[in-house]
């Protein structure tokens, strides 16, 4: 395959390189803080006793398979470590999802 100058069919290539600390400025704990935010100005309160924490989140990155989608989740590998940044698209898309159902939120993801 080649590009012709002449030819009619015009072609562009583009790449755009993106700054995960633009895109993907969340740690973990910041996307708990967010989401606990979130919902404390909606105020929406979660059918679960512990309310939004850690292990809610872990629920909700691993029933959406979260770190393996590249909108939401971002892999920082530095030498054998590994750790992953999140989105502000990840904080509402958990944000529209408990809007949806607070009271059995928790509950859904355990099933």
């Amino acid at each position: 395959m080649s590009l012709e100058k002449e030819s009619e069919n015009k072609v562009a290539i583009i790449k755009e390189l993106k700054d995960p600390a633009n895109t993907h400025k969340y740690s973990f704990n910041s996307v708990i803080t967010a989401i606990k935010s979130k919902l404390l100005k909606a105020n929406i309160r979660l059918g679960y006793s512990s309310g939004f924490n850690s292990f809610v989140l872990n629920l909700f990155i691993d029933f959406y398979d979260i770190k393996s989608e590249p909108k939401y989740a971002y892999l920082h590998k530095i030498g054998n470590q590994n750790s992953y940044t999140y989105s502000e698209q990840l904080v509402d898309f958990i944000f529209d999802e408990i809007k949806k159902d607070p009271q059995n939120f928790v509950e859904s993801l355990k099933k």
